[in-house]
């Protein structure tokens, strides 16, 4: 019983500690330069990859759901995907998983459980895809201990794929190897899902690179691509309680790390999360009309 409050803490306590770690490493003095230098105008063309990626993501997770058999329409899993997304973006816990279960099991009669093992299935293509264009990146920069940490998760990932197809175990992991065999077993959707994913990290990339420029900084290429490969990749994993500050963190530790710069990372990080979240709210209004409670005909 005690277990899980405990590790609810430990997750808060690891993502204080990430944030400890980027404020002991980097330079202020450098981080208030970068600020200063932040054109608002230039930053201000994030917002065009940023609305890409809210539809992106919002596209794959309406597709992980057709695989369960729950069809939903385009303004629903859209709407869907960016309340999530908001969630995550402007409170300080990563609600979008429940928000979500709690949608469909109400709106849809989704279990639960099938809901959640799905995301986990999904969550664990996403580490994968994250590792590969880490290992690439990395290979391509030269860069021997980065390559060997994205060489070793995607490992996993593959030796996990593999064991779902073989593999059966109770509960909750059981659902969650189900739920991966689904994806395996449907090449569409999974040739979907991964081309979705490609182009939403590209899409993340190309956001960085508008971001550094408007601070008037030049990155090299696989050095930015290692950066959000190996932040995204640390902020995939579920071992922080909350996302806000901490995957600025993670991008200002893996910048710091491939050359990219802790500071100016740090300050393009914060663009990203500013331009995702003007798109989520001017779409919130929008996104409260398509999901609110439907209400019952009068005299019905």
């Amino acid at each position: 019983m005690t277990s899980r409050p405990c590790l609810r803490w430990l997750r808060w306590v690891a993502a204080v500690g990430a944030v400890a770690a980027l404020a002991a490493t980097i330079s202020w003095g450098d981080l208030a330069e970068m600020v200063a230098r932040l054109s608002v105008g230039g930053a201000a063309l994030a917002l065009v990859p940023a609305a890409g990626m809210l539809w992106l993501t919002s596209r794959v997770h309406g597709r992980l759901l057709a695989g369960l058999g729950l069809a939903l329409p385009t303004r629903e899993w859209l709407a869907l995907g960016v309340a999530g997304a908001a969630v995550n973006l402007l409170t300080p816990v990563r609600g979008a998983a429940v928000l979500r279960a709690a949608y469909l099991a109400r709106r849809h009669r989704l279990p639960v459980a099938d809901y959640l093992a799905l995301l986990g299935a999904s969550g664990g293509a996403e580490v994968g895809a994250m590792a590969l264009w880490g290992l690439a990146a990395a290979a391509a920069a030269a860069d021997g201990p980065l390559a060997a940490l994205h060489g070793t998760a995607l490992a996993v990932v593959l030796g996990a794929a593999l064991a779902a197809g073989r593999l059966r175990a109770p509960g909750a992991l059981g659902r969650v190897l189900a739920a991966g065999r689904t994806l395996l077993g449907r090449p569409a959707l999974g040739g979907e899902t991964v081309l979705l994913l490609a182009m939403n990290f590209l899409l993340e990339v190309s956001l960085f690179v508008l971001a550094f420029r408007a601070m008037g900084v030049e990155v090299d290429p696989a050095a930015l691509v290692l950066m959000v490969a190996t932040a995204n990749l640390a902020a995939l994993l579920p071992w922080s309680a909350t996302d806000l500050g901490v995957r600025e963190a993670m991008v200002g530790l893996a910048g710091g790390l491939t050359g990219t710069g802790a500071e100016a990372s740090v300050v393009a990080a914060v663009v990203m999360r500013a331009s995702l979240s003007a798109v989520a709210l001017v779409a919130l209004p929008w996104t409260w009309r398509v999901l609110a409670p439907r209400r019952p005909p009068a005299g019905g």
